[in-house]
C-alpha cells in the first residue's frame, strides 16, 4: 500500500501509469480495459501490442521492460538433518531507463522466503542491483540457511522477489523438499548405560588414581572411564 500511495496508482490499475511520460493515458486505458495479467503482456511481441492497442507496438513492448523485475531461479539442498541451504539466482529482466531510475545508482528488491502452510516468513533480505548489472544481464547469487523441523519437511515454500519501489508483480517460485534426500539424524548426545560404578582403582595407575579423593566413580565417569584412560 505505502508503494501505492507513493506512486499514486491503485493496485488494481495497470503498472504502466508508473511510466506516463512515456507513454499516452489514452493508451494506458486501451490496456486497463483489457483486463490482462501484467505477465500476459509481457508475453505479446511487438507486432501483436501494435495490433491489439492500435499503437507503437514496438514503443510499447520496449517501455513495460522499463519496470524493475527480474527472473528467479532458486533450489533448496539438505546440508543437515536440521538445516537446509537454499541458493538462488536473480537475473535482471528489465530495461535501465535513466529518465526512470537515475543514470546512477541501483534498484532495490525484497527477497523473502515464505512457508506457506504455517504462514510465516522464514527469510527475508534486501538486494541491490546496480545499473552495470542490468545493462549486461549479470545474475546475483545468493546462498543461505534456513532452520527445517521434522513437521516442516512435507511443507511447501516459496520465494519471493518484490521491487522495493515500484509496482510491480512480484516474481515467485515455489520450493518444496519432497525430492530432498535429508542425512540420518544422529543424537547430539551418547544414552547414559545403566552400569554399576567403577571403583577408582579400575584406571591401574596410582598417579592418576590419587587425584580423586573418593573411592566410586559416579554414572558418567564409569561410562567414560575406559576411553578416556
Amino acid at each position: 500500500m505505502s508503494k501505492s500511495i507513493e506512486k499514486r496508482v491503485w493496485p488494481t490499475q495497470s503498472s504502466l501509469r508508473q511510466l506516463e511520460e512515456f507513454l499516452s493515458v489514452t493508451l494506458i486505458e486501451k490496456v486497463e480495459r483489457r483486463k490482462l495479467t501484467e505477465s500476459q503482456l509481457l508475453d505479446l511481441s511487438a507486432k501483436e501490442l501494435g495490433h491489439m492497442f492500435s499503437c507503437d507496438g514496438e514503443k510499447l513492448y520496449q517501455t513495460m521492460r522499463m519496470l524493475p523485475r527480474v527472473e528467479v531461479d532458486a533450489t533448496l539442498k539438505p546440508i543437515t538433518y536440521t538445516i537446509m541451504q537454499v541458493s538462488a539466482t536473480l537475473t535482471p529482466a528489465f530495461i535501465w531507463n535513466d529518465r526512470l531510475l537515475g543514470k546512477n545508482g541501483a534498484q532495490s528488491f525484497w527477497l523473502t522466503l515464505e512457508n506457506i502452510d504455517e504462514n510465516l516468513i522464514v527469510h527475508q533480505e534486501r538486494i541491490a542491483i546496480n545499473k552495470k548489472k542490468v545493462r549486461m544481464g549479470e545474475s546475483q547469487n545468493l546462498i543461505f540457511t534456513i532452520p527445517i523441523r521434522d513437521h516442516q519437511l512435507t511443507n511447501v515454500f516459496q520465494l519471493r522477489v518484490a521491487s522495493e519501489y515500484f509496482l510491480v508483480d512480484d516474481t515467485v517460485v515455489a520450493l518444496s523438499m519432497h525430492n530432498c534426500i535429508l542425512p540420518k539424524s544422529y543424537k547430539a548426545h551418547t544414552d547414559l548405560l545403566p552400569l554399576d560404578p567403577l571403583p577408582v582403582k579400575a584406571i591401574g595407575n596410582e598417579l592418576f588414581e590419587s587425584i580423586y579423593n573418593f573411592s566410586y566413580f559416579n554414572p558418567i565417569q564409569t561410562q567414560v572411564c575406559f576411553p578416556l584412560f
